[in-house]
């Protein structure tokens, strides 16, 4: 069977889509890790409601 023969649903990724889809999910939860340091050093109650807000849309 060759890579491109058959449905695309069962055929693997390709190493630029994993590359892709890593790179995004880096990304992710590097954002995440940002807000909550931005929470632990907020004084405002108003900004941490929004931040809180942020990682908890991101999760």
């Amino acid at each position: 069977m060759g890579i491109l023969s058959g449905d695309p649903k069962n055929e693997p990724l390709h190493y630029g889509e994993v590359l892709s889809l890593w790179g995004t999910s880096m990304a992710a939860k590097g954002a995440v890790s940002c807000y909550q340091a931005y929470i632990n050093h907020a004084g405002d109650k108003d900004l941490k409601k929004i931040l809180l807000h942020c990682v908890h849309f991101q999760e």
